[in-house]
């Protein structure tokens, strides 16, 4: 019945796979109590995620924060959801500290954690509260920089836009000045030459804007001999003929990013005279690997002093004016000197079942600064290999038996799956045609395989040789000696080979034997006849010690039995070739290596001709997407063609052995196994009870005088019936009615873990209103979820910052703001109503972005005015009110 319900449990699984991941709620009744242990680990993995930001996740959501500051202290009230236990942030700093803290009602300690106050919590729901003191109403109160919503009363009245900097400082006595009142425009340009084949040019014009909307036009930005290639802009922009950039712009800070190619090879760059900028500062990537060349002709300045972009500050900067030349002096082409190959390796090998060859996946990093060719040598046949997750073409030349694949010089990141056949004893180390600083490896071997040692690697810990200790054979020479000593050298030499096929064992006797032997000298010391008062004490000691070693004996040699029949029961009995036991998790479930961590870094070039974007593409208005550049790759397969597979890779895990070695290891070194397969380990199981149990009988005296026929004949029944009943109770029912299955919890595991089919986009707003009036906006907002998921908010701090915020009517809405100032709302599957309002201030204009843009929005205005709708209810990426009434 046990064995029944098993099967059912994971047919409820297997049956419901088409339907995607599954819940907590979803799990079946049977499985809910293991639900927490599979997750282990993996906590963070059921976090909503970013709706369009893959890979990006949040535990902990907050409602609005809830400020309350007097002139002599303050209060704060807020609640907190969180996916997985974690630390949650206060407001406040170590000056001003957070003081009566309570969560859901309990006093609760907070610590200083990066500079910020911070509770820990466990997952669920909780309402934290706190209080503040102070002789007067500081200038600025700090804030957590995750806070996405913000009711603040100061002094009794609702401050309608809090003025809260980007690093969380909320400012409380002096303001800043309201945007939007006057008509201003700040553009800085930065440039980015990259030294590749083609040379590129980004320019970037960095938008800061005020006032209203309007069409401003900026003078041809490419230098002479530059084509456009890309134009990304959040605003309508259109690139003139004459290469005049026009752009409709409106309140907010914009960037603007126009890329362009050199139609050819560059010796100097002359900046266009009609540039609007007084100045520019301009960042050099170089590419050694491909020429050496020097700037001269302008003003080397410290690129940290400077605006520009994060990643061009590790760029040498440059001052460029108005009339400057920029000369590219050549030095050298190529790396006349390059470096050597710095590779690192990590290898799996999955031993067959009939132990008839290896599959072998190998991962390879570092950086490749001579080769430009990775081959394989026999035996080794490779079947499948990919350069940055895409696969590659596997190759001969002419007249070799080689094969390998072709690469680019720079960083390496490879994956390759190969096979070796018929070979088990002796195998290559590597196989590559190539030395490698930094080898490591791991053996995996089928149910009932053991290997004894393992030469040509420096460590293999998990070996039979390597589990024995200078203890261990000091002890078993001295109780063989000990045997032989007691009763003849014969049962010396059968106690020698006895304790060496024992001792290396999980739960063998070792220690017993020598209690054993110690008591029966003691007796046999005792002259005959006899009959002071120690005898009967000897010889209680020796018969105690004599049941025990039988009480350790009989579990041994069950259990020695049964792996030899059956070897795949050894993880379900939680036992492994190391001595030891086996932690449930690790043993169910393995996680995969790391890749190797490549040695050193290198900038890969692009090889091949960039193509001439159309002219025509760029002369047209667009509103351009935020998307992430794939890096190109060398060697691109023509999109459709046919590349090696490979064999496939196993999924199963038994026993695994570590393979380590110290240094650099050659092409030619090998790796030689001896490895006994299940029929051998059959063999030596039922010589490892034989041998025991004719010892344990030479200690009770058997055969001999002293045992009556019929005793031996009962005791040899007795013993070949125990034995059998242990052989027969298999821990798999037992296992059965108290664990489920690993390929059960392996199963469940992986639907909780299990993505959404939508991936990163499962959310989607189909409708949008907005009800304006003088003082207070409110936005009602339809979001349709198909997972767990947060969507960004209309909402921009520097404009407007919501004061109360609902989901379908009930208070709590978890919101906070990611690193890049957006504000995010988590959400359930299903379609939601969610209530956004916030009152506004007396300025001119407001500023609504829509970074998840509705499908359909509606307006209610009063005293206001609003641009970026357009026919059908569609909108632009912003949405801008303009007030009409004072």
């Amino acid at each position: 019945m046990k064995t029944l319900f098993a099967l059912w449990v994971l047919f409820a699984l297997v049956s419901s796979a088409h339907a995607g991941p599954i819940t907590r709620e979803e799990v079946p009744e049977p499985l809910k109590p293991w639900t927490d242990w599979v997750l282990r680990g993996h906590e963070e993995a059921l976090c909503p995620f970013l709706n369009g930001l893959e890979g990006e996740q949040f535990c902990a959501w907050a409602s609005p924060l809830e400020l309350s500051l007097d002139e002599k202290s303050g209060r704060f009230a807020q609640d907190w959801r969180l996916f997985a236990d974690g630390w949650v942030p206060l407001p406040g700093d170590d000056d001003r500290w957070p003081l009566s803290v309570t969560v859901d009602g309990k006093p609760t300690a907070a610590v200083l954690a990066e500079d910020v106050p911070r509770i820990f919590l466990k997952a669920g729901e909780h309402t934290m509260q706190g209080s503040f003191q102070w002789d007067s109403l500081p200038e600025s109160f700090p804030i957590p920089t995750e806070t996405g919503a913000l009711k603040l009363t100061v002094r009794g009245a609702q401050e309608p836009h809090p003025n809260l900097a980007d690093d969380g400082n909320l400012w409380l006595q002096a303001k800043e000045k309201v945007s939007g009142a006057a008509e201003s425009l700040d553009a800085r340009i930065h440039r980015h030459m990259e030294d590749d084949i083609p040379f590129i040019l980004t320019t970037s014009i960095d938008l800061d804007v005020s006032g209203k909307t309007r069409e401003t036009v900026f003078a041809p930005l490419l230098p002479k001999g530059f084509v456009p290639v890309s134009l990304d802009s959040p605003l309508p922009a259109h690139l003139e003929d004459d290469g005049k950039l026009k752009v409709q712009i409106r309140s907010g800070h914009w960037k603007v990013v126009l890329k362009a190619r050199h139609e050819g090879p560059v010796t100097q760059i002359i900046p266009p005279k009609s540039s609007d900028a007084s100045e520019e500062t301009w960042a050099f990537g170089p590419r050694p690997e491909l020429r050496q060349v020097t700037i001269e002709g302008v003003e080397a300045i410290d690129p940290q002093q400077t605006t520009l972009p994060d990643e061009w500050k590790r760029l040498a900067a440059y001052r460029v004016r108005p009339g400057d030349t920029v000369r590219l002096t050549e030095q050298r082409r190529g790396d006349a000197n390059p470096a050597p190959d710095q590779l690192s390796l990590h290898r799996d090998l999955w031993l067959d079942f009939n132990g008839g060859g290896y599959t072998i996946q190998d991962r390879i990093g570092g950086t490749l600064n001579q080769s430009s060719r990775l081959e394989m040598n026999t035996p080794v046949t490779l079947g499948r290999v990919s350069v940055d997750g895409q696969d590659q073409l596997i190759t001969k030349l002419p007249g070799q038996d080689k094969s390998g694949i072709e690469v680019r010089q720079g960083s390496a990141n490879i994956s390759a799956d190969s096979r070796i056949d018929g070979v088990r004893a002796s195998i290559p180390a590597i196989g590559w045609e190539h030395n490698f600083q930094n080898v490591s490896g791991m053996l995996h071997l089928p149910p009932g395989w053991r290997v004894i040692g393992v030469w040509g690697a420096d460590h293999a810990p998990n070996t039979w040789l390597n589990h024995w200790t200078l203890l261990d054979i000091f002890l078993v020479l001295v109780l063989a000696i000990s045997f032989a000593k007691i009763w003849n050298l014969r049962w010396g030499w059968i106690a020698l080979a006895t304790l060496t096929l024992t001792f290396p064992e999980m739960e063998a006797p070792r220690w017993a034997w020598l209690a054993v032997l110690v008591g029966e000298a003691l007796v046999r010391l005792l002259p005959p006849g006899f009959k002071g008062n120690i005898r009967i004490p000897l010889k209680l000691y020796r018969a105690a010690t004599v049941v025990i070693l039988i009480l350790i004996t009989i579990p041994f040699a069950v259990f020695s039995l049964r792996k030899g029949l059956y070897p795949s029961l050894e993880q379900a009995l939680g036992m492994g070739e190391g001595g030891g036991l086996i932690s449930l998790e690790s043993a169910r479930f393995p996680e995969a290596m790391p890749p190797p961590t490549p040695i050193a870094a290198a900038p890969i070039g692009v090889g091949g001709a960039m193509d001439e974007a159309p002219r025509e593409n760029l002369m047209k208005p667009k509103m351009a997407t935020r998307t992430m550049e794939k890096k190109e790759t060398a060697f691109q397969q023509i999109p459709g063609s046919q590349v090696q597979t490979g064999p496939g890779l196993p999924r199963w895990n038994w026993t695994n052995v570590p393979l380590e070695w110290s240094g650099p290891v050659a092409k030619d070194q090998r790796l030689k196994l001896i490895l006994f397969g299940p029929a051998f380990n059959l063999f030596l199981a039922f010589v490892r009870v034989i041998l025991l149990t004719l010892l344990i009988l030479r200690v009770l005296g058997f055969p001999g005088k002293f045992w009556p026929r019929f005793m031996r004949q009962a005791l040899i029944g007795g013993l070949t019936a125990i034995l059998g009943i242990g052989l027969l109770a298999t821990p798999k029912n037992a296992q059965a009615a108290d664990f489920p299955t690993t390929e059960i919890l392996n199963d469940l595991r992986e639907r909780l873990l299990e993505k959404p089919d939508c991936a990163a986009d499962c959310a989607a707003i189909p409708r949008l209103r907005l009800e304006a009036t003088p003082t207070m906006l409110r936005l009602r907002i339809e979001v349709a979820a198909q997972a767990l998921t947060a969507v960004p908010l209309p909402a921009n701090p520097k404009e407007w910052i919501p004061s109360q915020i609902s989901i379908d009517g009930e208070r709590f809405a978890g919101v906070r703001r990611s690193d890049d100032g957006q504000t995010w709302l988590e959400i359930g599957p299903g379609v939601h109503q969610i209530i956004i309002e916030g009152p506004l201030t007396d300025r001119q204009t407001l500023q609504i972005p829509l970074p998840l843009k509705p499908h359909h929005v509606e307006a209610t205005l009063q005293g206001w005015s609003i641009e970026g709708i357009h026919e059908d209810g569609q909108t632009e990426d912003n949405l801008q009110l303009t007030r009409t009434e004072p």
